[in-house]
C-alpha cells in the first residue's frame, strides 16, 4: 500500500513538472528591447515604451547566460540591465510568480546584454519630414492578440502626411482626410470625412481608418513606417 501511494505520488511530480517546463505556443518571435530583471522570485522584462512586465521564460543555457550577465553587470538583485532579445509575449500564467505579472515572454535568443544607460529606452529622435510628402502603402496591421489584418492590395490603402498638418487617405473604395499631429515620436490622428461609396463585403476599409484613428506612437525601421495603436494593441506597417 505504501508502495502504490508513493508510485502515485512520483507520477504526480512528474506531471506537475511537464506543465512547469513544457515548451509553450504563441506569436511568432520579434525583436524587443528594453530591462531586465534578476533576483529572488523576479525573473522579468520590460519593452522600451511600454508599461507591461512580463514574466522571463527561457531554457537553461539562455537563462543562464540572462542571470550571469545581471549578476556581473549589476551591484544589486532586481537592478535592471539593457537587453535586446528575440522571444514570443504569451499571456498571464494561471498560477505561480508568473501570475502577477501583465504577461510572459518566452525568450529564444538574447541579442545584446549591457549596463543600463541614460539614454535607453529615451524619445526616439524623430522628425516631422520622416513621414511627411510621401504617400505611405499599408501593409498589415498585427494585433497583440496574434491576430491581423492584411489588405490584399496595399495599394488601395494608403495614407499621405501633409506639411500643414492635414491627412490625404484612401482606404480601399473612398477617399478620405483629417488631421495629424506629432510631438517627438507621439502620433495622434484625427480622420474628420470620408466618402461614402459602398465598398465590397472584404473590404477593410473600417479596419484601416479606426486604426488610423487609434495611433499612439510612430518609428521607423528599415525605411519603413510604424504606427503603434493606443492601449498597445497593435502595430500598423507602411511602405513608400
Amino acid at each position: 500500500m505504501k508502495t502504490k501511494k508513493h508510485t502515485l505520488l512520483s507520477v504526480l511530480v512528474f506531471l506537475s513538472a511537464i506543465t512547469l517546463f513544457a515548451p509553450v505556443s504563441g506569436g511568432q518571435a520579434e525583436n524587443y528591447h528594453g530591462f531586465y530583471r534578476f533576483g529572488h522570485e523576479v525573473r522579468t522584462f520590460q519593452p522600451c515604451g511600454s508599461e507591461q512586465v512580463y514574466w522571463v521564460r527561457a531554457e537553461g543555457k539562455i537563462d543562464k547566460e540572462l542571470r550571469e550577465a545581471h549578476q556581473k553587470l549589476t551591484a544589486k538583485p532586481y537592478a535592471p540591465i539593457y537587453a535586446e532579445v528575440r522571444g514570443r509575449l504569451m499571456d498571464r500564467a494561471a498560477e505561480g510568480f508568473a501570475a502577477n505579472y501583465d504577461g510572459q515572454i518566452v525568450i529564444e535568443s538574447i541579442v545584446l546584454l549591457r549596463i543600463k544607460q541614460k539614454e535607453d529606452c529615451g524619445p526616439a529622435k524623430l522628425s516631422i519630414a520622416d513621414i511627411t510628402g510621401m504617400e505611405w502603402k499599408w501593409q498589415q496591421t498585427r494585433y497583440n492578440n496574434d491576430q491581423q489584418a492584411r489588405p490584399q492590395d496595399p495599394s488601395r490603402y494608403t495614407v499621405l502626411f501633409r506639411p500643414d498638418g492635414t491627412l490625404n487617405i484612401r482606404a480601399d473604395c473612398n477617399r478620405a482626410g483629417g488631421k495629424y499631429a506629432i510631438q517627438t515620436s507621439a502620433l495622434t490622428v484625427e480622420v474628420t470625412h470620408s466618402t461614402r461609396a459602398a465598398c465590397p463585403p472584404d473590404s477593410l476599409e473600417q479596419t484601416f481608418l479606426q486604426n488610423l484613428n487609434s495611433a499612439a506612437i510612430y518609428f521607423m525601421k528599415e525605411g519603413q513606417l510604424y504606427i503603434d495603436l493606443k492601449y498597445d494593441t497593435g502595430t500598423m506597417k507602411f511602405v513608400k
